[in-house]
């Protein structure tokens, strides 16, 4: 099953289901059709824990839908869901990093390793990430807290210009 978080209208999932994948689309409002609502830096509506089990996903995408300065929820969410051999794709723009090794670091730290790093224009990066054992010890709320500030350090929130 693939995840696609922040999808926007859908397009990931309108261009694979026909071939036989199954995908589910979430961002924060529904299309009633294809789009499920939800919050994905709170929680995705999907099975699953931090200690293991239930977890259907083998792969999410987050294509240009780290937006807020809670990222790392998302990343956190992220790593919940997916299944033991599963894959995360991050998809951002180039200029919104302010140290892209911290930006690896906090996923890694997060139950992930990077196996892929690209960036095929000055526009975007590229990043693969395979799930790898979760955090041993799990992070403490006052680790937890750390982490949620050094997000917007990392990766700096979308601004939004009006034309």
């Amino acid at each position: 099953m693939v995840v696609d978080l922040g999808c926007g209208d859908a397009a990931l999932a309108k261009a694979l289901v026909p071939k036989g994948f199954s995908v589910l689309s979430f961002d924060i409002v529904s299309d009633g059709e294809w789009v499920i609502e939800a919050d994905v830096c709170d929680k995705i509506p999907l099975p699953g824990s931090e200690a293991g089990g239930g977890r259907v996903v083998d792969v999410v995408v987050c294509a240009l839908s780290l937006m807020s300065t809670n990222w790392p929820e998302c990343i956190r969410e992220t790593r919940r869901i997916l299944k033991d051999n599963g894959e995360l794709k991050v998809a951002e723009v180039t200029s919104r990093f302010t140290n892209v090794k911290d930006f690896i670091s906090l996923v890694e730290s997060l139950g992930f390793e990077l196996t892929k790093q690209e960036q095929p224009t000055t526009h975007f990066t590229l990043f693969d990430f395979k799930v790898s054992a979760p955090p041993n010890p799990p992070i403490s709320a006052k680790d937890w807290k750390a982490t949620l500030k050094k997000g917007p350090t990392i990766l700096k929130p979308c601004e939004y210009k009006r034309r």
